[in-house]
């Protein structure tokens, strides 16, 4: 690919011929169905720089969807950009969330774009309704990872020289986006304002600097709750969505407090009967960490295979928990008693902030990939063998 650089004082945008419409084309071109052959799903997952909190999100490549290359070369710019644009495609709702189909759009949208005369999908990154992210333009993934600089994009007139932008899926004029989109979004966005130091209050809607539509009405009218949501996330450390249209989820009523010999109150009565349960009983539940519990812990820690250190912190406290599940294979859409087991073992192992409602949607998905990342997992999602004996074995 070629890419060439240039300074602030130089950079220009890409020019659309006047015959075109953006949204018209896309509209128009949906009627033609998907372009190209869906080739095999990969992603690349691009590396934070080392003291950075929030870990970067799965990205499809250019490559892996199929792009073609651009006609022309790209220009990176050798800054930040100060903005970060959302965009809607305006096109069709669809209930294809497949990572085939998030290929099939993003080819689409070069094809679009391509016809209006521009030299690669205008956007530098999109995500499907199926949550799925993908890279737009050529070379944004690089450059996201530098953090330093960007590719110039052609998505909002005039402002590209200062605008990253993101194309969600669909039209949201008078519906929201799906959550799994949205709870990758919220991850983007946040990874894109940490690594270009671009302020919360920049995550603005692309009818923001001109006259358009875009992201639609509905759409705009929940960018409050993004920005919240990056601004959580940036503080926490890691990713915390909320359920979009609705109110925030509710914070978890369990805590896990650091344990220790000594220790009382109803935390230590948990930990007892959590014992119990485990087949390492310390008798009576009496809410005193006394030598009976202190054999009980040491036990524990002695059968999972950790050190016996007494002390009753997050990763024993999330073996306790997950020790609760048989250990099936757990991914999105999965419910029932093992999916609580696993949202309270990451409550616990990882301050995830999960409501405990037995349901494996975008938080519990989030809040597994950043654990798998943690334990240097493959992190996808899927909670299987080797995620579940990292839990149980206090890892």
């Amino acid at each position: 690919m070629n890419l060439h650089t240039v300074s602030p004082a130089s950079a220009t945008a890409e020019k659309a011929p006047t015959q075109f419409s953006r949204r018209g084309v896309i509209k128009a071109s949906t009627l033609l169905g998907a372009l190209g052959m869906t080739t095999a799903a990969s992603a690349v997952t691009s590396q934070a720089p080392a003291l950075a909190a929030i870990a970067p999100p799965a990205i499809i490549s250019t490559a892996a969807w199929g792009a073609k290359p651009p006609t022309s070369a790209l220009s990176t710019l050798n800054y930040r950009p100060t903005y970060l644009v959302i965009h809607h495609m305006d096109s069709p709702n669809v209930t294809d969330y497949s990572v085939a189909a998030a290929h099939r759009i993003a080819r689409s949208v070069q094809s679009w774009h391509f016809a209006r005369g521009w030299a690669d999908s205008g956007q530098q990154f999109s995500i499907s309704r199926g949550g799925h992210a993908l890279e737009g333009r050529h070379g944004s993934v690089r450059t996201l990872q530098g953090g330093a600089s960007f590719v110039l994009g052609a998505h909002v007139a005039n402002n590209n020289s200062k605008a990253v932008g993101i194309e969600c899926e669909g039209v949201y004029s008078r519906v929201l986006p799906t959550q799994s989109l949205y709870a990758t979004l919220v991850h983007l966005a946040t990874y894109i304002c940490q690594q270009y130091r671009i302020p919360v209050a920049n995550i603005v809607p692309h009818r923001h600097f001109g006259s358009t539509s875009c992201c639609g009405d509905a759409f705009v009218a929940a960018l409050p709750t993004l920005r919240s949501d990056v601004a959580r996330s940036l503080s926490a450390g890691r990713i915390l969505v909320s359920q979009l249209g609705g109110p925030p989820p509710l914070p978890p009523t369990t805590t896990y407090p650091t344990l220790r010999q000594g220790s009382t109150g109803d935390a230590v009565v948990r930990l007892q009967k959590l014992l119990a349960a485990r087949g390492h009983s310390p008798g009576a539940a009496d809410g005193s960490f006394g030598p009976a519990t202190l054999a009980a812990v040491q036990s524990f820690q002695r059968a999972i295979g950790t050190t016996a250190d007494s002390v009753v912190g997050p990763k024993t406290w999330g073996a306790l928990e997950a020790r609760a599940a048989a250990g099936s294979r757990l991914a999105m859409g999965a419910a029932g008693a093992e999916v609580t087991a696993l949202q309270k073992a990451l409550n616990a192992t990882m301050t995830a902030g999960l409501t405990v409602d037995g349901q494996f949607g975008p938080n519990t998905e989030i809040a597994v990939k950043n654990y798998q990342r943690s334990r240097s997992l493959s992190a996808d999602g899927v909670v299987g063998t080797q995620t579940w004996a990292a839990l149980k074995g206090g890892r």
